[in-house]
């Protein structure tokens, strides 16, 4: 128990001088100013206001989050790189516990992130007249998916944040997600290969488009626990792997 609250120290102490928080503020602020504009469309919005919110944020996310993943892992390994640190750790607690550290500080990143995006939701709807029924149902799938999927791609960055010491390496495969998993939603079938996309695979909306009236309509849709189930057992290797890697790994 002493050993893992003395690793959990470093890894809050390590973080706060890398000031990660400033990642996370800045790329929520940028999304929070994006969502909230869409919604000076008007009364057309408003309607669909819950749904356009989810939606919309779902994109924001696709855009955003694999590369501030990427940036979360990189920061919570850099240092270790550097100067025989991986060493260092050792001295104050086993393997499996330094990883449980960092997964869990990484991890608590995740839960705070997600949660700002849930205050983003339900903050716009309170400032704009927003007459959709709260879709609590919906509104929790989405939340439980972005936890999910980010701690999955999290896991993934953190594999290799890990076992490359360059760490561009890591940055630019998170930076590639993005833009892949962006362009991989207009790409029929092949989209759901592309885990970086499912933040807005996963979100309970359809957008539909009327040609004649070019009118946009937002519609709550099933939620898809199937996926979701997948990407949760995705979690699951992703987690025992690197757990078994990072035993492996020559300091």
């Amino acid at each position: 128990m002493m050993e893992k609250q003395n690793i959990g120290k470093v890894e809050r102490m390590k973080l706060k001088h890398k000031k990660l928080g400033l990642i996370g503020a800045g790329s929520m602020s940028l999304m929070a100013l994006w969502i909230w504009y869409g919604l000076l469309h008007g009364s057309q919005v408003w309607e669909d206001g819950y749904s356009f919110l989810i939606y919309d944020i779902g994109i924001l996310q696709t855009i955003f989050m694999p590369l501030v993943l990427a940036m979360t892992a990189s920061r919570i390994c850099d240092v270790e790189h550097k100067g025989g640190a991986w060493k260092l750790l050792y001295t104050l607690a086993d393997r499996d516990t330094v990883y449980y550290g960092k997964i869990r500080s990484g991890t608590r990143y995740v839960l705070l992130l997600a949660l700002i995006q849930l205050l983003i939701i339900l903050g716009a709807a309170a400032v704009y007249p927003v007459t959709q029924p709260l879709p609590v149902k919906e509104l929790l799938f989405w939340l439980a998916g972005t936890l999910i999927l980010s701690e999955g791609l999290f896991l993934f960055q953190m594999i290799l944040s890990f076992s490359v010491e360059n760490q561009l390496i890591s940055l630019v495969i998170g930076l590639l997600g993005s833009f892949l998993g962006l362009f991989a939603l207009y790409l029929p079938v092949i989209y759901r290969l592309i885990p970086w996309c499912y933040y807005a695979v996963l979100v309970p909306v359809e957008m539909e488009w009327n040609i004649e009236t070019r009118a946009v309509s937002y519609d709550l849709t099933r939620p898809d626990y199937g996926l979701l189930a997948v990407v949760l057992v995705l979690d699951g290797i992703l987690y025992g792997w690197g757990k078994w890697l990072f035993r492996k790994k020559e300091v």
